[in-house]
């Protein structure tokens, strides 16, 4: 996430901004695009300013471009994804696809309107997931016959004026753009126990507690904090850990999501249902690639002063441990 320069949404002005819909959650501090219907000033808030641009996709993404740099512009939203693709702005695809039919939502490529071959550069697994790297070529708008000034799309590149959160079985939560790259970008918290304490109690005290079992995973966690021989595992309700208290900082709780007293209940009560925990570790993660996941930070406490604001200040890539009295 860090490497994300600005982001291109679509927006409701009330629900994007003043609603607490804000993208990543508030926490990325870059320069915010919206596309909208009616011209606006542009608004501060939280140390971001959100522009407003009015029906011109390829403007927006003009703009942002110009304020990330050499960094990423973040694409929010199934249409406004299309649309770039449509304009040929997107050189490379990252799909990561998630075992889960959701059934209902925004899907990131529904109405598209046009065959786009694509090119396939890598493909990978782990755990459950799977990971698509495609190569999009250029595509040249659509011909109309008479359209509006010349530098503006036509109705075909027709902007919805909501940032919607995508849902698609095929996409997660952000889709960022570098110079034309499009990737997928979701948080996931890897957790981990020592080996001994990973058994069946463990599994169904977890399972009790936060109403979801854990899952194992072959990727592991590259720090001297955490011995080779621990477990990793995921504690994920949904298709990702973006929402999750986790590393929220003082963003407001999401509905739907485990909330702070069930977290540290779970954490602070385990010694008393799971035999020979020593240490338990979780880090923040932003679409690993590899097996072995190197956190940039690290930092312990020992649980007994384990607080909600500890957990909530995992930094993106940061690796908390929390040690466990010695039991005589």
């Amino acid at each position: 996430m860090g490497r994300i320069g600005a982001v291109v949404g679509g927006a409701n002005r009330f629900q994007t901004i003043e609603d607490d819909e804000l993208p990543y959650g508030g926490m990325l501090k870059v320069p915010v695009y919206l596309m909208t219907h009616e011209a606006h000033e542009p608004i501060e808030r939280d140390g971001t300013t959100y522009t407003f641009v009015v029906d011109d996709i390829s403007e927006a993404v003009e703009l942002a471009a110009r304020s990330a740099g050499d960094g990423w512009v973040s694409l929010l939203g199934g249409s406004i994804s299309r649309q770039c693709l449509r304009l040929g702005l997107v050189d490379e695809l990252h799909l990561h696809v998630a075992p889960v039919l959701l059934g209902d939502g925004i899907s990131l490529f529904a109405g598209l309107g046009q065959r786009i071959e694509l090119e396939r550069l890598e493909s990978s697994a782990y755990a459950s997931e799977t990971h698509l790297r495609y190569r999009s070529p250029p595509v040249a708008p659509p011909l109309r016959a008479r359209g509006p000034a010349r530098g503006r799309p036509g109705p075909e590149l027709h902007v919805e004026p909501e940032l919607h959160r995508v849902t698609s079985p095929l996409a997660v939560c952000t889709v960022a753009v570098e110079r034309g790259k499009m990737e997928s970008m979701c948080a996931t918290n890897l957790w981990a126990i020592n080996a001994a304490a990973f058994t069946s109690e463990f599994q169904r005290f977890t399972e009790d507690r936060l109403g979801m079992p854990p899952v194992q995973t072959t990727m592991r966690i590259a720090s001297r904090r955490v011995r080779g021989s621990s477990v990793v595992f995921t504690l994920t309700s949904g298709m990702c850990d973006c929402d999750s208290l986790i590393g929220r900082r003082s963003d407001a709780p999401v509905h739907g999501e485990i909330e702070a007293d069930v977290w540290l209940g779970w954490l602070r009560d385990m010694p008393d249902h799971v035999s020979n925990v020593s240490r338990v570790a979780v880090l923040r993660a932003w679409s690993p690639e590899d097996d072995d996941v190197v956190p940039s930070h690290a930092r312990g406490v020992r649980v007994g002063d384990l607080t909600e604001d500890v957990l909530r200040d995992i930094r993106d890539d940061s690796l908390l441990t929390i040690d466990y009295p010695r039991v005589a």
